[in-house]
Formats: structure tokens, sequence, C-alpha cells
């Protein structure tokens, strides 16, 4: 059973994303671990790897015309 905080952290992802990072963002600092969002978070650290990773394959495309 999930508890109420979770279940309105999962609420907040839906409706103000921003207001859930910073949430989340003080549960992390304060080590709230039972109470953190963890199929959402899991998700946003896995995007913004993917976002990276994308980020810096173009910076690689516009610099080797330049190394060549």
């Amino acid at each position: 059973m999930k508890s109420i905080e979770l279940q309105m952290l999962q609420t907040l992802y839906e409706q103000d994303f921003c207001a859930w990072v910073e949430q989340t963002a003080e549960l992390l600092q304060s080590h709230q671990w039972d109470t953190l969002d963890l199929e959402h978070l899991i998700e946003e650290v896995v995007d913004l790897g993917k976002s990276q990773q994308h980020a810096l394959q173009s910076a690689f495309r516009l610099c080797i015309p330049y190394l060549t």
C-alpha cells in the first residue's frame, strides 16, 4: 500500500512538474527515501541522461568539420 505522501507526490508530478521537482529535491536533501516517487524520479534521471548524450553528440557533429 502506498503512503499518502507518495500518492500526493505522484499526483503532483502529473499536475505541477516544477513543484514535484522542488519537493523531490527537498526529500532527497533531507534523506526521506521512503517518501520519494521513485518511479518518476528514475524516469526523469534516465531521460536526463539521454538528453545530455544527445546534446554531446550534437556538439561533436558541429565540431567534426572544423577538425578535418
